[in-house]
């Protein structure tokens, strides 16, 4: 009878696989290009990450102050700090912008701060047309308020240009010759 073959093996491969095609190579030029995530401080990114992260924080502690979703004559509100209206329509739309800003932060921030900064910036001119002595709402649904029309203003003329600075920095280091090494 045949005996039982025994094969050596090193983590779970045989022995006779070379391992320089499983991890022991040497990178190659396209690995950079073709990596999901890189850790570079951009400015969109920059943005995503403290645009995000003060959008999810303020969403969360909005609902500390007013948590109702009342639209029409059953809309109410709170003032965070005395300065933003809130509810609880607003606290989710500052929750979606902001994780969707630490989410994107890594894989596309350029998009995200094009996108959220467009959106701020309608939004925020938007509430402007519709505030009425400091006081106002979208929709019949979220309130809005002149500092709170400024702070998105703000943000959404930050995010535009974020993506703008983005593209620049990105043709401009793709423009520079590379000495060969």
């Amino acid at each position: 009878m045949g005996g039982a073959h025994h094969h050596r093996t090193i983590y779970g491969l045989p022995a006779c696989v070379d391992q320089r095609h499983f991890g022991n190579r040497e990178p190659k030029p396209t690995d950079q290009m073709n990596a999901p995530t890189d850790s570079a401080a951009t400015p969109a990114r920059l943005y995503a990450l403290i645009a995000g992260a003060g959008m999810t924080l303020g969403g969360i502690g909005g609902f500390f102050y007013d948590a109702s979703f009342g639209t029409g004559t059953e809309l109410a509100s709170d003032e965070i700090l005395s300065l933003f209206p809130t509810n609880g329509w607003e606290n989710i739309l500052h929750l979606i912008l902001g994780l969707a800003g630490l989410a994107l932060a890594s894989r596309s921030p350029r998009a995200y701060s094009l996108g959220a900064g467009a959106l701020l910036t309608v939004f925020a001119l938007w509430s402007a047309a519709v505030t009425d002595r400091g006081n106002g709402s979208l929709l019949d649904v979220i309130p809005v308020g002149g500092k709170l029309n400024a702070l998105h203003l703000l943000l959404g003329l930050a995010g535009i240009a974020a993506g703008i600075a983005q593209e620049r920095r990105s043709r401009n280091s793709s423009a520079s010759p590379r000495k060969p090494s």
